[in-house]
């Protein structure tokens, strides 16, 4: 076999590569508005042109953004009032703080980057592009470096935070490096170069796992104590300390009146005793003073 019958392969691997949308040959779904009048044009002008639209998107955006998380803000400030014994009220938040955060500011904050690969991969057909999980995981990335760095050196010198809800903390913590564990298991190691269904749907499963465990965490039941109490449960020897052990002690908490009172109740009832207890002595005062 000769030189001559071995193909070209600079010459095929250059045809399967795609045209780019701004030049000849090329096209997406918008661009070129122009048809090939536009792809005729300059290098140089077509920079200018697509320069400026992409600002103006950008300007446009950012406007969305804006009103997008101006109502968030909005609605997560939303307060209601709960009744909690007797005429007392109490006002508080309709939506968690948590579950706020974790779905409607992350869909604000993520939705460029979302609509932008659901665009890519709807137009190839639900084949990747070059956009796609690249989008997704440089955006997570970004927030979980750049940003974190930022907002660490904003704090003033000589001041400090610190992190108030520690489990919740402690569960985004785990749920995010396993989402890069996960995507690197379904991309590079179970099923290279193909995402099949059930590892989109479970992908997709585990965001409200996330939530849930997030507001367990918050509200106070998925606790390390809970957990620890759950898996080796300790005997309360609290209750039977307290158990009487006579006759006579068991009668007295068999005939117990005494009620569960608040602090008002009690000082109104106190007040009664004192004011009877008074009325009772200038009484008495009375009758001897009379009978001497």
């Amino acid at each position: 076999m000769g030189w001559a019958s071995i193909p070209n392969v600079t010459e095929v691997t250059e045809e399967e590569v795609e045209a780019r949308i701004c030049e000849p040959g090329g096209g997406g779904q918008l661009f070129p508005l122009g048809g090939e009048w536009e792809l005729n044009l300059p290098p140089r002008v077509k920079l200018i042109l697509y320069f400026s639209g992409m600002i103006y998107s950008f300007l446009g955006v950012s406007i969305v953004a804006d009103m997008f998380m101006a109502a968030i803000e909005r609605l997560t400030g939303v307060q209601k009032c709960v009744k909690i014994g007797g005429k007392r009220f109490r006002t508080g938040p309709v939506w968690n703080e948590t579950v706020a955060n974790l779905t409607l500011m992350a869909l604000g904050s993520s939705a460029p980057e979302i609509m932008l690969s659901l665009n890519d991969i709807i137009k190839r057909t639900f084949v990747a592009g070059k956009l796609g999980a690249s989008t997704i995981v440089g955006s997570a990335a970004f927030n979980l470096f750049v940003i974190i760095a930022v907002c660490i050196n904003s704090i003033p010198a000589g001041e400090s935070r610190q992190i108030k809800e520690t489990g919740v903390y402690a569960i985004t913590a785990v749920f995010s490096i396993f989402a890069y564990v996960w995507m690197l298991f379904i991309c590079a190691i179970n099923s290279v170069d193909e995402i099949e269904v059930w590892e989109g749907t479970a992908t997709f499963l585990y965001f409200p796992v996330l939530v849930i465990f997030s507001y367990y965490a918050d509200v106070g039941v998925l606790t390390t104590e809970n957990i620890r109490n759950r898996i080796c449960p300790r005997r309360d020897t609290s209750a039977a300390d307290n158990e009487p052990k006579t006759w006579l002690e068991r009668f007295k908490v068999d005939n117990a009146m005494e009620e569960e009172l608040d602090e008002e109740e009690k000082a109104r009832r106190e007040a009664e005793a004192k004011a009877r207890e008074a009325a009772r002595l200038a009484k008495e005062r009375e009758l001897g003073t009379g009978a001497s």
